[in-house]
């Protein structure tokens, strides 16, 4: 690189997690993930065929797990 080259680093927050995204975060398996969704525990959304999850979602799913668990 010369002198007067700079690189630039450039990290992107995925806006939508995939499965196993959302696998990973709550430290559970991806068929765990599906069976969440499909039991309407978990909110998603389809773009085209690809089921995805918003972050802030998956946020609030894992914080309702733990107020329940304080609670329960």
């Amino acid at each position: 690189m010369g002198e007067n080259e700079t690189t630039i680093k450039l990290e992107l927050t995925p806006l939508v997690l995939t499965r196993a995204q959302v696998g990973t975060l709550l430290q559970v398996p991806e068929d765990t993930v599906e069976n969440l969704h499909r039991t309407g525990q978990l909110s998603g959304l389809k773009i085209g065929k690809h089921l995805r999850w918003w972050p802030e979602d998956v946020r609030k799913f894992a914080e309702s797990l733990a107020n329940n668990e304080r609670t329960g």
